[in-house]
């Protein structure tokens, strides 16, 4: 009996399509090229007023040639160190919200889902395009 789970399915938008998303969530695959350090908020309102929320802003590039600030709350915040920046590694997340903060940034929610180095087509396209740059 096939007790693996299916893989996941992602549509990938292309970072230079993000800013005619706004507002939108979509499924987006880039290489890793900064990280910042893990940092901590407090919420301010709502039920979870008070508590702490991990965060760690990271950028990612593609093949469009552009860069993004990706911004992983909670324990998307652990799935990826500072060890992970220009060490090419890939990094796919389903389900990120568009923003416009900054001009265009992403945001993890708790329905996002995130694939550090995923085996899929779409991920070693992106390392071939990476190597044949040099």
């Amino acid at each position: 009996e096939d007790s693996e789970a299916p893989a996941i399915k992602f549509k990938i938008t292309e970072i230079d399509k993000l800013e005619s998303m706004m507002g939108k969530n979509v499924d987006v695959m880039g290489v890793v090229s900064e990280v910042a350090a893990l940092g901590e908020i407090t919420i301010k309102n709502g039920a979870d007023a008070g508590k702490q929320k991990n965060k760690r802003n990271i950028s990612i590039a593609d093949r469009s040639g552009k860069m993004v600030s990706l911004t992983l709350w909670d324990d998307h915040a652990m799935s990826v160190t500072e060890e992970h920046a220009g060490n090419q590694t890939i990094i796919a997340v389903r389900s990120v919200r568009v923003s416009d903060y900054n001009g265009c940034s992403i945001n993890t929610t708790r329905g996002s889902m995130v694939k550090v180095d995923p085996d899929m087509k779409e991920a070693e396209e992106l390392r071939e395009w990476m190597a044949s740059r040099g």
